[in-house]
């Protein structure tokens, strides 16, 4: 369950699956000495300390980043360094209208006409294409690279009202929403949330020789898609 609102709902099925059932596999995969990369999250990070490096100390403040930390220090104290790797991705955004990501929220949350924006929410996304390709890389190259965690994660950091004011100004249906503006400490948020979440990705570049898909080129796709889908509900 990777979806933080979810994972706080469903606590003791979020923590079998998240914990429990992802302990037993990574154990029968070390008993078989196989080779793990485990992707793990930017909600291991309390949002105090941003922008992120591989070096970044944990502490994580919601039940989902806390899970996600649990597998990491599993990794670190049962397993033997060559055999594991640790990728922390951000919001992965997709030209898949289905899926859930930031951009997708955000678009919904605004169809409300009652949206509340943080200005001071800060965070990094990365194109899924370049999660799954870097994934493949990392498997292929995976004896050769010494770091045992490597960040993902495009060139451009995303703040909440920048994404907002983008949003309203590309898309062909939401130019007359309204929303307010306001801080982080002051949204409803049903358990604690990282205010800042952005990740460096200077390390992932220079072993990879990998340029980013640029994040704001992305957003720009998902709008038009999410339009197009919404067009015929709004006329």
């Amino acid at each position: 369950i990777t979806k933080p609102n979810l994972v706080f709902e469903n606590q003791e099925r979020s923590k079998l699956i998240n914990v429990e059932k992802m302990s037993i596999l990574i154990d029968f995969l070390n008993r078989k000495k196989c080779r793990i990369i485990f992707v793990s999250s930017v909600e291991v990070f309390d949002g105090c300390n941003a922008p992120y490096t591989e070096k970044s100390a944990r502490n994580p403040l919601n039940l989902y980043g806390k899970q996600k930390a649990k597998i990491e220090l599993k990794l670190e104290r049962d397993f033997e360094t060559s055999q594991f790797k640790i990728v922390r991705i951000p919001w992965n955004v997709s030209l898949d209208v289905r899926s859930n990501c930031l951009v997708t929220n955000t678009y919904k949350l605004l169809m409300t006409n009652s949206a509340q924006i943080a200005k001071d929410y800060e965070s990094s996304i990365i194109y899924t294409q370049d999660t799954a390709e870097l994934i493949l890389k990392l498997a292929l190259d995976f004896d050769l690279i010494q770091d045992l965690v490597l960040n993902f994660a495009s060139d451009q950091f995303i703040n909440r009202l920048e994404l907002v004011e983008f949003i309203v100004n590309r898309s062909s249906l939401l130019y007359n929403c309204k929303y307010s503006i306001t801080t982080f400490e002051k949204l409803n948020l049903i358990e604690p949330r990282a205010r800042d979440t952005r990740l460096e990705n200077q390390r992932s570049k220079e072993i990879f020789s990998f340029n980013y898909t640029d994040g704001w080129k992305i957003i720009e796709k998902k709008i038009d898609l999410i339009d197009r889908l919404y067009y015929r509900d709004w006329e």
